[in-house]
């Protein structure tokens, strides 16, 4: 049974970076729950190298006037499995969509409009040499700006006349002194990166202004750390950006808002570093900057809030307090849109629009602060539906370009106007390969738990129903605190496909459902949660379309902690699946790369005063207790959850008898 399992897991394995792994889908390799199936099927059923066929739409970003979008499109190749990304213009009016012109890089991405909308910089790759390039639409020609010897670490900036571009710039700085080719001196608390090898060169960056008429780039910040996400104010004179150079060897103290005087080039730190900050957008008049954030960067229970700050005098204050609402988060699937790209549009006349998750859903709302009332705020739902949206950006008039998605389409670039009317769907990117393939439905289910709580399960049934009832994998996200819902999986549809229901979950912890919600786990994980997972399979399991006594249990890094916590008190599990898991808590903390300051936010302290946590959360500790055949997957470079957390897990089963496998993948990270 455990093999036939193990097969059916590793034809894919990392979407969003790798297809070594699809090699395995070209021929069908049976699982051992043995389904039969109604072959009566007009549509094909999708297979691990569909993913090949996907097109995975971005970073909407619409005119001034709202007449083109910029769209980033990205497919995997199927030589090398490497991300091809390319960058699209889609009439707002007729929906034609405008390609690049010969010349353009073999990679581009990360468009960003002149504030007249004749030119898009953007970011392009030839040899994986990034640099800031630029696209005059009305002349439909392509030209190279920047030569960073580094390469160009992030979108560029307009400055509100069109006449300068503001970008971070890379710098190589040594993580350690380098003794051989071997041997490395670490003297930082800050010297890991997921998905990066310990003791390589650690990249700082700084920014640089280019000018469109001297065709020169002039140092704004040095590279002290990680400067990103700049923001020009609306009188041209000041650039906002994130930075953690005050202190950027110490976790303790992170990124902070700041600002630069572009000809004095004066710095200001505006937060204190203590608290998350993202996104940061000036108001029309220039007199505030609001931000994502909230008190503690390390505690993802935490609502993130909309914050502003006034530059003069400087005052701080959340405009979303009262609204118990998480803005910037995402719900969770396999691929990475979502992550980390949290913005904000504010607009003379409507307020500042953002994104926020509810109920398994990412919806769009307009917050407008009230003037002269700093905890004052009117929000205004524009964007809603059974759906996520993953990014947008907005016009002068209000209109919306948004990226949708839902669990049977990968996504399509829409556009409403600025009350969430007259939506109009501008793009079918993925239509010619959805016209062949059968996707399974998703169906929302209540679950009632322990405590009389009524948790949102969302059941993928296999495309071609089963003529017998068929097995259900139970998916449980990560986080733990990213939701589930309703988004598009490539990964459960195509389990489903082999004729498996496929259901994922938001327990007790998951964002999206109030702040309460979110931190009732913290310093409790394995209980109240896992209460929630066995509500979850057992209420499932009860249908007769579903076989309940082939249940199998799958999760990634927190998702992979309740697995293997899972499989050591239960048995209802016939099969378990831990990627990149969480395992051993103690030796986490001392080995993530954050320095464990996430995990002491969970449970409430350092192992050195709470030991006994530590060790009683550790799946680790009852490993002997497991019976299920379990699957290990794990990133060789994962530096969140380091591959030592499933070494132990293995080595521990090994011991007690228990029936594992183990997959290591060379070269991955955690994501």
């Amino acid at each position: 049974m455990f093999q036939g399992w193990h097969r059916v897991q590793c034809q894919y394995l990392m979407p969003q970076r790798d297809t070594r792994y699809l090699k395995a889908a070209t021929a069908h390799q049976p699982c051992s729950f043995t389904t039969t199936f109604d072959l009566s099927v007009k549509k094909r059923l999708i297979a691990a190298s569909d993913l090949l066929s996907v097109r995975w739409l971005s970073d909407p970003q619409i005119t001034k006037d709202g007449s083109l979008i910029c769209i980033t499109e990205t497919k995997i190749c199927p030589e090398g499995g490497l991300e091809i990304k390319m960058i699209l213009l889609v009439s707002s009016e007729t929906g034609v969509e405008i390609p690049p012109p010969s010349g353009h890089p073999e990679r581009m991405w990360a468009g960003r409009w002149s504030p007249d909308g004749q030119s898009l910089a953007f970011l392009g790759s030839r040899n994986g040499d990034v640099q800031l390039w630029l696209w005059e639409v009305t002349r439909n020609e392509i030209e190279q700006l920047t030569e960073e010897p580094h390469g160009v670490a992030g979108p560029g900036a307009w400055s509100p006349d069109g006449q300068s571009l503001a970008y971070p710039f890379r710098w190589e700085a040594n993580s350690g002194s380098q003794l051989g080719d071997d041997a490395y001196t670490i003297t930082q608390e800050v010297y890991k990166a997921d998905g990066v090898r310990i003791g390589a060169p650690i990249a700082k960056t700084g920014m640089k202004v280019f000018s469109m008429l001297s065709k020169e780039a002039n140092l704004l910040t040095t590279p002290l750390g990680k400067d990103s996400a700049c923001s020009w104010s609306p009188d041209g004179n000041t650039v906002a950006f994130i930075s953690d150079r005050a202190n950027p060897e110490a976790y303790s103290s992170g990124p902070a808002l700041w600002t630069v005087e572009v000809e004095s080039r004066s710095l200001h730190q505006l937060t204190d570093g203590q608290g998350l900050v993202q996104a940061p957008v000036w108001s029309p008049d220039g007199r505030k900057i609001a931000f994502i954030g909230n008190s503690n960067r390390h505690d993802t229970s935490l609502n993130h809030e909309i914050k502003l700050i006034e530059i003069a005098p400087r005052i701080e204050s959340s405009v979303t307090d009262g609204l118990d609402i998480s803005f910037g988060l995402c719900v969770q699937s396999d691929d990475l849109r979502g992550y980390g790209d949290a913005s904000l549009d504010w607009k003379e006349g409507f307020g500042i629009l953002g994104r926020y998750p509810e109920r398994g859903t990412v919806h769009l709302g307009w917050v407008e602060p009230l003037e002269g009332n700093p905890a004052g705020v009117v929000f205004n739902e524009a964007l809603k539906g059974d759906r996520s949206i993953l990014s947008f950006s907005t016009s002068d008039s209000g209109a919306i370009a948004f990226v949708s998605t839902d669990p049977t389409n990968p996504g399509e670039l829409f556009l409403a106007t600025s009350d969430g009317k007259n939506e109009r769907r501008l793009t079918d990117r993925n239509g010619s390969w959805l016209s062949e393939v059968q996707l399974g439905e998703v169906s929302l289910v209540s679950v009632r738990s322990t405590d009389a709580i009524l948790l949102d399960a969302w059941l993928l049934a296999p495309p071609v129903k089963p003529t017998n009832p068929a097995p259900l994998i139970l998916s449980v996200h990560g986080g733990p605190h990213w939701p589930a819902g309703w988004r598009f999986s490539f990964e459960n549809q195509r389990l489903s496909a082999l004729g498996y229901y496929v259901a994922v979950s938001n327990l007790r912890g998951s964002q999206g459902y109030g702040e309460q919600f979110s931190s009732s786990i913290n310093g409790a994980w394995g209980q109240d949660d896992f209460e929630d997972v066995k509500h979850v399979a057992e209420q499932l399991s009860a249908s007769p379309a579903i076989d309940g006594s082939k249940l199998v249990l799958m999760g990634a890094s927190y998702g992979g902690f309740m697995v293997c916590w899972a499989i050591a008190f239960t048995s209802m599990f016939k099969a378990a699946v831990a990627e990149n898991a969480v395992i051993d808590l103690v030796s986490l903390a001392g080995t993530t790369s954050d320095g464990g300051y996430s995990m002491a936010e969970e449970i409430g302290g350092w192992p050195e005063s709470r030991a006994d946590t530590y060790h009683d959360m550790s799946p680790l500790t009852y490993a002997h207790q497991v019976q299920t055949p379990l699957l290990l997957i794990h990133g060789e470079l994962d530096q969140n959850c380091p591959i030592g957390q499933s070494e132990q897990m293995y080595s521990a089963l090994r011991r007690s008898g228990g029936e594992v496998s183990f997959v290591r993948i060379p070269g991955e990270g955690h994501a």
